[in-house]
């Protein structure tokens, strides 16, 4: 590296631009060296397929029910529909600019490179401004879940404790955070199974009939936003494409695997919840408030309502790897200006 003249005692011009470069060379090469040494650690198909499912961590578990209080079974149906169309079509057009872009940046890096850094800088706030509030949300939901079964544990306090541990985890690599998405995502689909065998077997086709469009077709328009609870946040997933294996075939298999396992999920879940005692059973308390947490409503209503640890186990939605992506677009952004 050149030093500075002993004559001026400063940094000119010309020798800023040396230093400069050099220092760049050397950060390239440090780059380069931990890339290298991260190559065992990015993503293999296997994590990034359940990477990809693990949408169905929280949205199988919760929110999604709200919009029975909308527009009843009919009119949540109906809405579900035109989502897992809406959902289905465009996930393979991401598909199609993730396979050709694996950049982390997801929506960002396909607006920059379409329509320029202008259009690309709003689409990347607009996915930071969905992934900063998400984890959040998850965060709550858990605590509300664990609220559920030990009322003396605070909501808030558990919502700030999984919080700080799944940022700890992001923090500490992307391989561990996968790794662990994985495991907990293999149990939340096996939940979810055993809540549907659980139910099934109680379920009467009365219950979808009983009061199913109570509020006619505004009611489906209405419950829309709750019906994309099913399957929200599944395009985020293109955001660690720069992590994976051979992303031209991993994300092709990662996006067309997930939304074939969450439309089934969809389809059974909704089923085997509001079949067992009606869509009132799974909306609302027995003190009449409002729940956001549909499965143990529907097992406490149900004939099994005394597996109360099975309650419990179908509950904890967890998801941590959305805690890494506003960082993952908000660098795109700042390394394209």
């Amino acid at each position: 590296m050149a030093a500075p003249s002993k004559r001026d005692g400063t940094l000119g011009p010309a020798v800023c631009t040396i230093v400069a470069k050099n220092y760049l060379a050397y950060a390239r090469t440090l780059m380069k060296s931990l890339r290298l040494r991260q190559a065992s650690k990015r993503f293999t198909l296997r994590q990034f397929m359940f990477e990809d499912r693990s949408s169905y961590q929280r949205v199988g578990f919760l929110g999604w029910n709200l919009g029975l209080e909308k527009g009843g079974t009919l009119g949540l149906a109906i809405a579900t529909v035109f989502i897992i169309v809406m959902y289905v079509t465009f996930t393979f057009s991401y598909t199609e600019l993730a396979c050709a872009i694996p950049k982390a940046g997801g929506g960002f890096d396909y607006a920059t490179r379409a329509l320029g850094k202008d259009w690309g800088f709003i689409a990347g706030m607009a996915q930071n401004i969905e992934f900063i509030f998400a984890p959040p949300a998850i965060a709550f939901a858990i605590g509300a879940y664990f609220n559920l079964f030990f009322p003396q544990l605070p909501v808030l306090s558990i919502a700030i404790f999984s919080y700080v541990i799944f940022t700890a985890l992001n923090i500490y690599g992307v391989r561990a955070a996968a790794t662990f998405e994985l495991i907990i995502t293999i149990f939340a689909v096996g939940e979810l199974l055993l809540f549907s065998g659980i139910t099934l077997p109680h379920f009467e086709l009365k219950n979808l009939q009983h009061n199913a469009f109570p509020t006619g077709w505004a009611g489906a328009f209405a419950a829309t936003p709750f019906a994309i609870w099913f399957f929200l946040a599944i395009e985020g997933v293109a955001n660690v494409a720069e992590e994976a294996v051979n992303p031209q075939r991993t994300m092709l298999l990662g996006f067309g695997s997930a939304i074939l396992t969450l439309v089934i999920l969809c389809v059974l879940t909704f089923i085997s919840s509001v079949g067992v005692a009606g869509w009132e059973a799974i909306v609302y308390k027995p003190n009449g408030d409002t729940s956001d947490s549909p499965l143990p409503l529907a097992l406490s209503s149900s004939a099994a309502s005394s597996s109360r640890r099975v309650c419990w186990a179908t509950g904890a939605p967890v998801s941590t790897s959305r805690i890494s992506w506003p960082s993952r677009v908000a660098r795109c952004c700042a390394a394209k200006g």
